[in-house]
């Protein structure tokens, strides 16, 4: 069997992976052989199928940015090709923060009132305010909630509603519809409890479940709340990060084994790994087609370079043993250092407190001639060659290279300015960047003593 067409074992049959599962089944090359295991009888029986199915940008970091957009991108091309409207109900909605007249400590100037859904209650001592443009949502439904069901309402609007109510209440609840006429109701009404150990044994809190639901009643336009139906009650876990962001990633087997690392006899290349998509919080279903669709990316591209992993030296490929810090405690409140004066200058052990581990059958490959098939979006690096072109951005980076003589770097007012404007300059070019401020540097050379 080749490394292209290795089997793949997902585990856990959530939205992201069974996302991760769908683009490696459609995409070029032999990639249909993939398993989903879920310790589950049904699917989405975790957050995956318990969440209100909301899609929108609430503020992401920066660094998370690029994946949302991806991800939502993705969810309108799967709306589009597989009929989303009709499948799961894929609609625009349009999201509300309502305030306390009384209490607000906002002046809003103008009262959105006509703006909220046709479900809710009317009233007089609240303001409404639009927090964002219309998103999208599809039909999964997180933490404690219900759903409802109220006489004379059926859906079908052109937009759906999701109204937040902590202005109101103080407390973390709000109210959705969907196409086909239900109210989600969900929020973080919970209590602390010991974590299940597996995902059927997730039970909705009664006492929390019954509050959200006082809550609801008070806002929905129905005069007989004895009318209003309850449908469903649910409870999800959504695992966090304390970074903010998910990792989607290949893990080294010999650090899982913890065992060394050892390099392949030739011939025998591994072509198998293990890879995380976790820590999405709440924000799962908005990202779950980003993070599947880069899961399967990661995992073609281990399997292509396992196919052509080399096992011994060429004059492209480098079988390299490298050195890197040990990943100690002592790091955790100080930093490595280490003092560039000889030994004899210094106290004993003063010099330095860096200690290094050695990992073996890293891959280095000589890029020369390939320069052009890197870019900072895919590679976090790009090559730009000074010689042999006349063509902006080349121009540029010639411009930088000559814009000192040998000599004059040691001149740190001359650095600034003939180099700094170059560099500033290229980079505009080169990158597309509005601005670019060139604000330090460091000059490397020889030592010339002590």
């Amino acid at each position: 069997m080749t490394s292209s067409s290795a089997p793949t074992v997902i585990l856990s049959g959530g939205i992201i992976g069974f996302a991760t599962a769908y683009y490696l089944a459609t995409s070029q090359g032999d990639c249909s052989d993939v398993t989903i295991i879920d310790n589950s009888p049904t699917l989405f029986e975790g957050a995956s199928g318990q969440a209100n199915g909301i899609l929108g940008a609430y503020g992401f970091d920066p660094a998370l940015a690029p994946l949302a957009n991806l991800s939502y991108d993705l969810h309108k091309e799967l709306a589009a090709n597989h009929d989303g409207r009709e499948n799961w109900g894929f609609s625009p909605i349009v999201t509300h923060a309502l305030n306390n007249k009384s209490h607000s400590t906002e002046a809003v100037s103008t009262d959105h009132r006509n703006n909220l859904s046709v479900w809710f209650k009317d009233d007089e001592a609240y303001s409404d305010e639009i927090t964002g443009d219309e998103h999208d949502t599809s039909r999964f439904t997180s933490g404690n909630h219900l759903v409802l069901r109220i006489p004379g309402y059926e859906g079908g609007r052109p937009h759906c509603d999701q109204i937040f109510l902590e202005g109101i209440i103080g407390q973390k609840v709000d109210i959705s519809d969907f196409q086909e006429g239900s109210l989600y109701v969900g929020g973080y009404i919970t209590k602390a409890e010991e974590l299940p150990e597996t995902v059927m044994e997730v039970k909705p809190q009664e006492d929390s479940v019954h509050e959200m639901k006082t809550i609801a009643m008070d806002f929905l336009a129905c005069a007989n709340k004895s009318d209003i139906e309850v449908l469903d009650v649910g409870r999800a876990y959504r695992p966090f990060l304390t970074m903010g962001r998910p990792v989607i990633a290949k893990a080294a087997l010999h650090e899982l084994l913890n065992k060394p690392q050892e390099v392949p006899a030739k011939g025998n290349a591994q072509t198998g790994g293990v890879f995380f998509n976790v820590g999405h919080g709440s924000d799962g279903i908005t990202l779950g087609p980003g993070s599947g669709k880069v899961m399967s990316e990661l995992i073609r591209t281990a399997r292509r370079h396992s196919s052509t992993h080399p096992s011994q030296n060429t004059g492209d490929v480098l079988n390299a043993k490298l050195w890197y810090l040990k990943p100690l405690d002592l790091y955790r409140t100080l930093k490595p250092y280490h003092i560039n004066l000889p030994v004899n200058a210094l106290p004993p052990g003063v010099q330095s407190n860096e200690e290094s581990e050695e990992y073996q059958g890293i891959i280095i490959r000589n890029i020369r001639g390939k320069e052009s098939t890197f870019n900072l979006d895919r590679n976090d690096f790009q090559v730009f060659t000074a010689a042999g072109t006349n063509h902006s951005p080349f121009t540029q980076a010639k411009s930088v290279y000559e814009a000192l003589k040998e000599k004059e770097y040691s001149n740190a007012d001359v650095v600034r300015e003939r180099y700094y404007p170059a560099v500033e300059a290229f980079l505009k070019t080169a990158l597309g960047a509005e601005k670019a401020l060139a604000f330090t540097h460091d000059v490397s050379h020889e030592p010339k003593g002590i």
